[in-house]
């Protein structure tokens, strides 16, 4: 599969780097995947002529490298939390994806929703996804120089228990965005149709999404999907590789 089948799309933000957004939300407390990915190796796609991306799922024990900091705070020096946590204000971070910054692969779910697959769009005639973050959006990292310091211990020949020679051909998830109440804005290069209309009603009627999203129209070529709750969702993912680890030695 390409980077299409995991990725709305890709948007730099601020000093952190390419931000990943999901196209499939993974829920906070899923073994493999939800925050189980901070600091856990997972596949890195480097081809020829491609995006480079890393697939969100760990290729091993999960958090591996999160588990090697706890348990080694005090030689590491290290104080406090081994991750952070950056609170998001409500209302004060939107996130537009324009469309050079989309992965398009034909018919999709809706990006980025729960149950998203029961409402589906053409990924080809999206114009710009936005992501308007509400209450509780949050980012949780791991600092660079917390992992350099796992560099410098094994000299930068990892070890079987931070993953060996995996870890140096892999990518490693380094900072998550978790969400509970935010929205999501699709822009289309077309008008909705009166058929998709009847989709999106149908969709808003569904049993299984009541309380937990809404998506109404907000002009003819805009959808709004708020997402509300209490469960906690992976909605983007930032990753390094070996070698930006080690330039973080300290």
């Amino acid at each position: 599969m390409g980077i299409e089948a995991y990725y709305v799309g890709r948007q730099k933000i601020d000093t952190k780097g390419l931000c990943f957004f999901l196209k499939q939300l993974q829920e906070i407390n899923s073994s493999g995947g939800g925050r189980a990915l901070l600091g856990s190796i997972v596949d890195y796609i480097d081809l020829a002529f491609q995006k480079t991306y890393v697939v969100p799922s760990s290729v091993t024990t999960p958090q591996i490298l999160l588990n090697d900091l706890e348990n080694r705070k005090a030689e590491y020096g290290i104080t406090g939390n081994v991750t952070l946590i950056n609170k998001i204000a409500a209302g004060t971070e939107t996130v537009k994806l324009e469309r050079r910054n989309l992965f398009s692969a034909g018919v999709s779910p809706f990006p980025s929703i729960p149950l998203g697959g029961s409402l589906s769009l053409d990924s080809s005639r999206i114009e710009s996804v936005s992501y308007e973050h509400g209450t509780g959006s949050y980012y949780e990292y791991i600092p660079m120089g917390y992992l350099g310091k796992i560099y410098s211990r094994v000299k930068g020949r990892p070890t079987a228990d931070i993953g060996g020679n995996l870890l140096k051909k892999e990518g490693v998830v380094v900072e998550c965005l978790f969400a509970k109440n935010y929205s999501v804005v699709v822009e289309s290069t077309e008008k909705f149709s009166t058929d998709f209309t009847a989709k999106l009603n149908a969709f808003n009627q569904l049993p299984d999404i009541q309380g937990k999203v809404t998506i109404s129209r907000e002009s003819t070529k805009k959808l709004r999907a708020e997402v509300q709750g209490n469960d906690y969702y992976l909605v983007a993912l930032f990753s390094a590789i070996w070698s930006d680890i080690a330039r973080a030695q300290t």
